[in-house]
């Protein structure tokens, strides 16, 4: 069999700093549905509205959805965002069962961090070649210096949990907000040594970035506008060996109107 992985960072805040936040979401579903995808992972998607928009638009039949998909909780005194770190798992096949953890918070965790929730979003997915888990990601935003221990803290957390799954294989999907050529070889070589293998690396996209300065959207939140970066990342443990990475791409957005500041990523596999 053949399954396509699509992961996507939105930029849906319900905030003013996320811009034409309806206009792109509004067109995001069409888009995600021209490429196909079985398994869709999106990550700021903290608009519950929103989310239903996008369903709607890829097929609401054609995707079985997480637990918590459309319920929300108050912030911020009048905001309302997700259950689920802003995080989305959307799959053609069944999804058994799936759990959202939201990472530690620190003291040292900035207020954004704290408002979005984060952590990660297990689905383990019925697949024609077995049992799948996703796990759907986004780790602290970049910024102040202290994000990178941060980002170290909560990797550890995600990684810790997923020592259990050694009999199945697993995705990880998201955005790790770390790019290996500015550094962080501590940070990559924990996942190295959780078994994960980068799919970008088999395929000549490891230098590809998911975040390029010529985005319209670059410069507006803080920590971005210096540069194009590698923050998304489709990674694969598979102990059976019965999944491989067939294809791997960075996809350019719409000419007509750009979606998020982040570029999607999409990945084959085979199995």
């Amino acid at each position: 069999m053949e399954l396509k992985l699509l992961t996507f960072n939105i930029w849906d805040v319900p905030l003013h700093l996320s811009l034409n936040r309806h206009e792109r979401a509004h067109r995001i579903g069409g888009y995600l549905k021209k490429w196909t995808p079985d398994i869709i992972c999106l990550q700021e998607a903290f608009d519950v509205e929103h989310r239903r928009r996008i369903r709607e638009d890829v097929g609401n039949h054609d995707y079985n959805i997480i637990e918590e998909y459309d319920e929300t909780r108050r912030t911020l005194l009048f905001k309302r965002f997700d259950l689920t770190g802003g995080l989305v798992i959307l799959s053609r096949y069944p999804i058994k069962e799936s759990l959202f953890t939201p990472f530690k918070r620190p003291l040292r965790m900035t207020l954004p961090e704290r408002i979005g929730r984060k952590g990660f979003l297990k689905a383990l997915i019925e697949t024609p070649a077995g049992p799948l888990l996703v796990v759907n990601t986004h780790l602290c935003s970049p910024g102040l210096w202290t994000n990178h221990r941060m980002r170290i803290f909560q990797i550890k957390q995600l990684l810790e949990d997923l020592g259990g799954s050694n009999n199945v294989p697993i995705i990880l999907a998201g955005d790790l907000n770390e790019d290996l050529a500015l550094g962080g070889e501590d940070f990559f070589q924990l996942i190295k040594n959780a078994g994960f293998d980068d799919g970008a690396e088999f395929f000549g996209q490891a230098e590809k970035p998911t975040r390029r300065s010529e985005n319209v959207y670059d410069d507006k939140w803080y920590g971005n506008g210096d540069g194009s970066h590698r923050l998304d990342y489709i990674l694969l443990r598979n102990p059976k060996n019965n999944f491989k990475f067939s294809d791997y791409r960075v996809l350019s957005q719409p000419r007509e109107i750009t979606l998020s500041d982040h570029e999607p990523v999409l990945a084959t596999l085979r199995a």
